[in-house]
């Protein structure tokens, strides 16, 4: 990397890192990689003059340059080094990702989009797909996105997932033999699923059907290592967290952040949808509690569905309010809900 300082004087320094081995130049780092493939770091950019990253298709290479022409600060010589040890961090990450089984002509292969991750902090990652056959497919991969990925925590426990229902529309793209196509590029997975305690996790792309054509059936990922560092987590996630706890086992699920409407209009307001699934429609059931900033006047005496009603079920000691809507058929099947969910908010009347 060569550095013209405003005193005209060059300055050169060389980046010396032992992964990269013989491979370091004044101007280019290389990691020899056959495991990461071109356009995979596409996002990734310095915002200072003159820099070019790129990549190749059997190389990770780290370019970056400065014209005669152009003069940088001390600051911008910092950020550099900041830039290229993060990237660092990322291309070692990414050494070690490797490709999950072929299925249907494909493999996926998920890719760390940072070098380390903290509670309460984005969470990002990269989806790719190879198409490993010998004939060329149309893909769909409009449904990638919803609950697609399998995250654990050190106790094999699965990390809840807090996104919410979609509808996709879309058309196939084709992928042709030796191929690679991105499934997604810089994805916050901290967004849709509640990661809260530091800690080693896996993840995983989740093996299903994508799309609305035939060739749109995806293999399962590699399952991915990676540890998070303690930090704080959002009230939502915490919440998310504590209700998952105390769900019983016979079937029953949390969906959070899922907008069922209120019988009264909330400026602010969260829910979650807790259901139980069962093979038989009628032992399907359902129940809602939502989380409001203020005391409404969402009453006992208003009526949902079949004369069932809305109940108050208390405060937090952080101001938040909560009521709840349970089916009798629900209290069948979980009949202490009521002082369960209140127990474990901590609420008072």
């Amino acid at each position: 990397m060569r550095i013209k300082k405003m005193n005209k004087y060059p300055l050169i320094i060389l980046f010396m890192f032992s992964f990269f081995s013989n491979n370091a130049l004044a101007d280019k780092i290389y990691l020899k990689s056959g495991q990461i493939r071109e356009g995979m770091f596409k996002a990734r950019r310095a915002s200072i003059p003159g820099d070019n990253w790129c990549t190749g298709e059997d190389e990770f290479e780290f370019v970056w340059s400065s014209s005669n022409s152009e003069c940088l600060s001390k600051s911008d010589i910092i950020k550099v080094e900041k830039e290229l040890k993060e990237l660092k961090g990322i291309a070692l990450l990414a050494k070690d990702s490797l490709w999950g089984e072929e299925l249907n002509g494909y493999r996926t292969q998920l890719i760390p989009a940072s070098s380390e991750y903290t509670v309460g902090y984005p969470m990002f990652f990269h989806l790719v797909m190879k198409n490993v056959g010998t004939d060329s497919k149309w893909y769909d991969s409009q449904g990638v996105g919803h609950n697609d990925l399998l995250i654990k925590d050190a106790k094999g426990k699965e990390v809840s997932y807090k996104g919410m229902t979609f509808q996709t529309a879309g058309s196939g793209c084709p992928i042709d033999p030796e191929e690679t196509v991105t499934l997604f590029e810089n994805r916050n997975i901290a967004s849709v699923y509640s990661i809260i305690e530091p800690g080693k996790y896996t993840i995983q792309f989740r093996k299903g059907y994508y799309g609305m054509s035939e060739d749109s059936i995806f293999p399962e990922s590699n399952i991915f290592e990676f540890e998070v560092k303690s930090g704080i987590p959002s009230e939502e996630d915490i919440l998310i967290s504590t209700l998952s706890d105390i769900l019983p086992d016979n079937g029953w699920l949390l969906f959070p952040f899922q907008k069922t409407p209120p019988v009264v209009n909330l400026a602010n307001y969260v829910s979650i949808l807790v259901e139980r699934q069962a093979k038989l429609k009628d032992d399907v059931v359902a129940m809602v509690l939502w989380q409001t900033n203020e005391r409404s006047d969402m009453l006992a005496q208003q009526k949902v569905g079949d004369a069932e009603v809305i109940e108050y079920l208390g405060h937090s000691l952080l101001g938040k309010y909560y009521y709840v809507y349970i089916p009798l058929k629900a209290e069948e099947y979980w009949p202490s809900v009521r002082k369960d969910i209140a127990k474990a908010l901590s609420l008072q009347k």
